[in-house]
């Protein structure tokens, strides 16, 4: 599977409740990183940067326990994988 695609369905799974957010995360964020190596060949690369951007910050503990301002929640992460998935 092409990386785009790979991405892609990685997406899909989380939005239909078939992954977790955590796993999705850890999923995204190794997939971006170490199984993407021509990313600057994919036409939506801005969109998986900006994706990767958030990923990045999610936090599975409560809000309240938060020490640092820009982590991101299951829902927010939900959100934008759902922009994301909008955009494509």
């Amino acid at each position: 599977m092409e990386p785009r695609d790979y991405s892609i369905d990685l997406m899909k799974r989380v939005v239909a409740g078939q992954i977790s957010v955590g796993d999705f995360c850890s999923g995204y964020e190794h997939h971006f990183n170490f199984d993407w190596p021509d990313r600057r060949d994919c036409r939506d690369i801005q969109l998986f940067q900006e994706l990767f951007d958030e990923v990045v910050y999610f936090s599975p503990f409560p809000r309240e326990t938060w020490e640092y301002p820009k982590y991101r929640s299951a829902d927010e992460i939900l959100s934008h994988v759902s922009q994301t998935l909008a955009k494509l």
